[in-house]
Formats: C-alpha cells, sequence, structure tokens
C-alpha cells in the first residue's frame, strides 16, 4: 500500500524528460512515457511462465 494511484491531475503534470520514464499504477498496469512526448498505457502480465506487456491505448486521460 502507501504508494498513490495516478488520477487525471497527476496524469496532466506529466511531461516528457530525456529517457523512457514509467509511472506505476500497481498491478501491473503502468504509463509509458518517451522523450518524444508520445504516452501509452501498458500492462505487464506472465502467460505460460513468460514475461509479457500489452499496450492498452495512446494518451487515454
Amino acid at each position: 500500500m502507501g504508494m498513490s494511484k495516478l488520477n487525471r491531475a497527476i496524469l496532466r503534470t506529466i511531461v516528457p524528460a530525456t529517457k523512457l520514464q514509467k509511472f506505476t499504477d500497481g498491478g501491473g498496469l503502468y504509463l509509458l512515457v518517451t522523450p518524444a512526448g508520445a504516452k501509452s498505457w501498458r500492462l505487464d502480465y506472465r502467460f505460460a511462465g513468460e514475461r509479457r506487456s500489452k499496450t492498452l491505448g495512446y494518451r487515454i486521460f
């Protein structure tokens, strides 16, 4: 616990940096921000013991 969930107010303050940024929301869900400013929601999970990642959407907030 102790980790705050991402919300609209927090998401609006996120700006691109010089390298890839990852803002986690728990349960494998995170917002990925590229240096070019692209933002995408991703989900990390395991299937058959193998780690995988799925893009859920872009700039949805």
